[in-house]
C-alpha cells in the first residue's frame, strides 16, 4: 500500500510539477529542478516513475500469489513495511541531495 501511495506522489509530482512533502524537501526539490534543468529533471522524474512502478507490480503479484498459510511467520508483520518504506524514502532523498 505503501508503494502505491508513493507511485502516486510521483505521478502527481511528474504531472503538475508541484509535490506533497514538507517545506524542506519541497525546497530541496526546487533546488534539484532548477540546478539539473527542466529536461533532466523531467528525465529523472520518468525514471524515478517506471521504478516505483514496476516494483509496487511486483509486490502486489507476489502478495497475491504468496500462500500465506503455508509459510511460517514469526516476525511482527505490521512494522516492516513500514520501516521499509521509510528506509528506501530516506536513501533516495540522501542519494538526490548527493547528486546536488
Amino acid at each position: 500500500m505503501v508503494l502505491w501511495i508513493i507511485t502516486a506522489s510521483t505521478l502527481y509530482t511528474l504531472k503538475t510539477g508541484k509535490t506533497i512533502d514538507t517545506k524542506t524537501s519541497r525546497l530541496v526539490k526546487a533546488f534539484d529542478r532548477d540546478h539539473m534543468g527542466e529536461r533532466r529533471w523531467k528525465r529523472k522524474t520518468v525514471t524515478e516513475f517506471v521504478i516505483i512502478s514496476v516494483v509496487s507490480i511486483i509486490f502486489t503479484v507476489f502478495i497475491f500469489v504468496t500462500d500465506f498459510d503455508y509459510a511460517r511467520l514469526d516476525f511482527p508483520v505490521s512494522a516492516f513495511p513500514f520501516i521499509g518504506g521509510w528506509v528506501g524514502f530516506n536513501v533516495g532523498e540522501i542519494l538526490r541531495m548527493s547528486g546536488l
